[in-house]
């Protein structure tokens, strides 16, 4: 039996100003160039000309195919997707600041949010995104874990919103539990995921938090979400 390929997580990052040779221009199509020209603000135009030409070359290295010539379709809620010979192979991407990831799956749909860890109102912010029993388990924690907790929750969520292309709407985030009853209190690498609501249906899921390690630019963790328990492996993107 073929042993299942890991998901690759590839991390990056860039100053505020990316320089003219840099961006990725020449990997666009016509689509991207033109969003690219419309936007007015040069940093962010940049940004987003250096992230999708660093998708394309990864793409481009797991398909064989080069990276001008990858043809992209986005679903309903914007979740894009490749077109062409590879269907089997997913992708998701996540922007924090100047800092991103990129996931790469052949085992199937793939989500995947990353965060700095920053100062947060995290019993405001939990009213907004935490389940029932979610808020049970938060308020039970003490003020010093209350910040790596809820930015764990979030970015679980938030991957799997992503993972089944259901558009980022801060209510769905109540319908997503992380955590359930019984569940380990070990550190375990993969945990279900319970949908509800608008989400229920949606098959068996899992998701993984990690930290990213240096030289990452700053403190941050990221979520991935699947359908499988896969092997990650993460890089710097070259």
């Amino acid at each position: 039996m073929t042993e299942p390929k890991p998901i690759y997580v590839y991390w990056y990052s860039h100053p505020n100003l990316v320089s003219a040779d840099s961006t990725g221009n020449e990997f666009l199509d016509e689509a991207e160039l033109r969003h690219y020209r419309s936007i007015e603000r040069p940093e962010i135009a940049e940004s987003f000309a250096y992230r999708r030409g660093l998708l394309r070359r990864i793409l481009a290295d797991h398909t064989g195919i080069s990276a001008e010539r990858l043809t992209f379709d986005t679903g309903v809620n914007g979740k894009p997707s490749l077109v062409g010979d590879h269907p089997e192979l997913h992708f998701n991407t996540s922007q924090t600041g100047n800092n991103g990831l990129i996931a790469i799956s052949s085992e199937g749909p793939v989500g995947i949010d990353v965060e700095i860890i920053r100062p947060l109102d995290a019993a405001a912010f939990s009213d907004k995104i935490l389940s029932p029993l979610e808020r049970i388990e938060f308020s039970a924690l003490s003020s010093k874990d209350r910040l790596s907790t809820i930015f764990r929750y979030w970015t679980a969520k938030e991957a799997m919103i992503k993972a089944v292309g259901a558009g980022l709407n801060l209510n769905l985030l109540r319908q997503i539990s992380v955590v359930q009853p019984n569940m380990p209190t070990e550190k375990v690498n993969w945990l279900p995921v319970k949908l509800t609501g608008l989400l229920e249906g949606r098959g068996k899921w899992y998701f993984c938090t990690e930290s990213l390690p240096a030289p990452f630019p700053q403190p941050a963790i990221f979520s991935i979400a699947c359908q499988k328990r896969l092997r990650l492996k993460i890089q710097q993107a070259s």
